[in-house]
C-alpha cells in the first residue's frame, strides 16, 4: 500500500484543479498544498477561488490554521507539524525535491510523520531533470518501506549509468506514477498548433562566436594574464593577509603543503576560493591562466551573442507590438535579462517587464500581473530559474528562448507558460540561432540539452532514438569538460 502518487502530467494540463478536487475526495480533515514561493498566492489561492473554494489560508500571511485548505511554500513545512490537523498533503512543482537527504524534503517528511499522512499527491509536468537518482525524494514520501537507511544503496543503484538499473527503475516508478501527455488526449481536447522554429540569422563578424574562435581567445587571453602575474606582490598579500611564510625560492612541492595549510584556518568557502586561486597562481601560472579565463569565456561570448541577434531580430519584433502581440522572453541569466529590457524599452518603446532573482517575490508577482492584464502589447523577461514553473501566461502566444536551458524539463516548462489547454490561439516558440559554418557556442549548448532529453525519454518512455545510456553520459562528461 502506497501513501500517495505522482501526477506527472504535461504542462499545461490542468494539474492543479485534478489536484484539488483529487484531495477533496480524499481528505476528512484538513489539505495542505506546498508550492514555490512564487505559486502560493498567484496560482493556488487563484485556483481555489476560481473553484468557488474560500475556506483556505495563506499562511504564514494568515496564522489562522483552522481552514479546510493550508496553503504554504516547502520552507514553512516545518512550522506546521502542529496547530492543525493534516491528513491530505499536495506538493506542487515536486521535481524541485531531486534527493532525500536534502533538508526540504526532510522537513516535509518530518511533516508527514507528525500527522501520520497516508494520502500525498506530488504534481509534477517534468517528473525528472536529468539522474535517476532523483526519485528518492519522491519514494521517501510515497513508499512506506523506503527510509533513509535504504537511500544509499538507492542512491548507489540508481545514479550509475546501467540499462539495467534503468530498467528496474523503469517497473518501480509504474507504480507510483500516472502520466498524461497531451497525445493521449487529442482527440478529447482540441488545442491549437504549436510552431517551433529555429531562425538563422546571418551577422558580421560570426566567428567571434564559434568554438574554436573562442578557444583561440582563452589561450591568448591566458598567455597574457601568465604575463602579467607578479609573484612578488601575490607572495607579499599571501603573507601579509594570511601569515604564510612563503618564500620566493619555495617550489611547488612546498607551496602545496602550504596552500593546504592556509586554507584549513579559512572557513568562509569565498575566501577559499580566491585564497587557492591565489596560491595556483604561484604553483601552476598556466594552469591558473587558463581557468581564470575559461570560467567566463564561454558564458560572456555566449551573452554577447544572444544580444546581437535579438537586435537583428527588432524589425520582426516591432510587427508583432504593432500586431498589439505579448512577447514572453526566457534566459538563463539575469544580465542578459537586464540588457534585453534595455533594448526592448529603447527601440520598441516599451516599459518591458523583467522577472529574476533579483527581484523580491512582490515585485516578480506585480510585474507578472501588469502583463497579464496590460491591454497593450507587451514584453516579459524571465529567468528560467524565477518563473518558468506553473505560471500561466496564455495572454502571449509568442515565446523566444533568448538562450537554451540545460536540461530538456526546464525547456517544455517554458513552452508551457504559453501552451496550455487555456490558450485558444496558434502558439510560436522562436529560437533566434546564429548562421555558421563552423560549431557555435549556441550548438555546443543545444548538443548538451539533446543528450539529457534523451536521457529522460528512455526512462519515461517518450518514443526517441534508442540511446545507449553509458555512451550518452560519456558524450555529456567530454562536452561539460572541453
Amino acid at each position: 500500500k502506497l501513501d500517495g502518487y505522482m501526477l506527472a502530467m504535461q504542462p499545461g494540463m490542468g494539474k492543479s484543479i485534478t489536484a484539488i478536487l483529487t484531495a477533496l475526495a480524499y481528505s476528512k480533515k484538513q489539505i495542505l498544498i506546498l508550492a514555490p514561493k512564487t505559486l502560493v498566492e498567484s496560482t493556488w489561492a487563484v485556483e481555489l477561488e476560481e473553484l468557488g473554494i474560500t475556506d483556505y489560508t495563506v499562511f504564514p500571511k494568515s496564522k489562522l490554521l483552522n481552514k479546510r485548505f493550508i496553503i504554504t511554500n516547502y520552507e514553512r513545512a516545518k512550522d506546521l507539524k502542529s496547530g492543525c490537523d493534516i491528513d491530505f498533503i499536495l506538493i506542487d512543482e515536486s521535481q524541485n525535491f531531486r534527493f532525500a537527504d536534502k533538508k526540504k524534503i526532510q522537513d516535509i517528511y518530518a511533516l508527514k510523520q507528525a500527522h501520520n499522512v497516508h494520502n500525498i499527491l506530488l504534481l509534477t509536468g517534468t517528473p525528472i531533470k536529468g539522474v535517476y537518482a532523483e526519485f528518492s525524494a519522491a519514494f521517501l514520501l510515497l513508499d512506506p518501506y523506503f527510509d533513509m537507511e535504504a537511500y544509499p544503496y538507492f542512491y548507489n543503484l540508481y545514479s550509475k549509468k546501467t540499462i539495467a538499473g534503468e530498467r528496474l527503475l523503469k517497473e518501480r516508478i509504474e507504480f507510483y506514477m500516472f502520466k498524461l501527455t497531451y497525445d493521449r488526449v487529442k482527440d478529447e481536447f482540441v488545442l491549437p498548433p504549436l510552431h517551433q522554429i529555429t531562425k538563422e540569422i546571418s551577422l558580421p563578424h560570426a566567428n567571434r562566436y564559434t568554438i574554436n574562435q573562442i578557444r583561440l581567445d582563452i589561450k591568448y587571453a591566458a598567455e597574457q594574464c601568465k604575463l602579467s602575474v607578479n609573484k612578488k606582490e601575490v607572495i607579499e598579500q599571501l603573507n601579509k593577509e594570511h601569515n604564510a611564510n612563503i618564500k620566493e625560492d619555495d617550489n611547488v612541492e612546498t607551496l602545496a603543503l602550504k596552500k593546504q595549510e592556509v586554507l584549513s584556518k579559512i572557513e568562509s568557502n569565498t575566501e577559499k576560493k580566491k585564497v587557492a586561486m591565489l596560491f595556483n597562481s604561484l604553483i601552476a601560472p598556466e594552469i591558473y591562466c587558463l581557468s581564470k579565463n575559461i570560467a567566463t569565456a564561454y558564458i560572456s561570448r555566449l551573452k554577447e551573442l544572444v544580444i546581437e541577434l535579438f537586435k537583428a531580430e527588432l524589425p520582426e519584433l516591432k510587427k508583432l507590438i504593432q500586431q498589439n502581440e505579448k512577447i514572453v522572453v526566457f534566459t538563463n541569466y539575469v544580465s542578459i535579462a537586464d540588457q534585453l529590457k534595455e533594448l526592448f524599452d529603447k527601440e520598441l518603446n516599451l516599459n518591458s517587464k523583467v522577472v529574476t532573482g533579483k527581484y523580491s517575490l512582490d515585485k516578480r508577482t506585480e510585474s507578472i500581473k501588469q502583463f497579464k492584464l496590460n491591454p497593450e502589447a507587451d514584453i516579459i523577461i524571465i529567468t528560467y530559474k524565477a518563473a518558468s514553473y506553473g505560471l500561466t501566461l496564455t495572454e502571449a502566444r509568442y515565446l523566444y528562448y533568448a538562450d537554451l536551458p540545460f536540461r530538456d524539463a526546464d525547456l517544455k516548462q517554458a513552452i508551457a507558460r504559453i501552451y496550455r489547454l487555456t490558450q485558444k490561439r496558434d502558439a510560436y516558440a522562436i529560437y533566434l540561432k546564429l548562421k555558421s559554418e563552423e560549431t557555435t557556442i549556441q550548438e555546443r549548448k543545444e548538443k548538451i540539452l539533446e543528450i539529457y532529453k534523451e536521457l529522460v525519454s528512455q526512462l519515461l518512455d517518450i518514443p526517441l532514438k534508442e540511446p545507449i545510456l553509458d555512451e550518452l553520459y560519456k558524450d555529456l562528461e567530454k562536452l561539460i569538460l572541453k
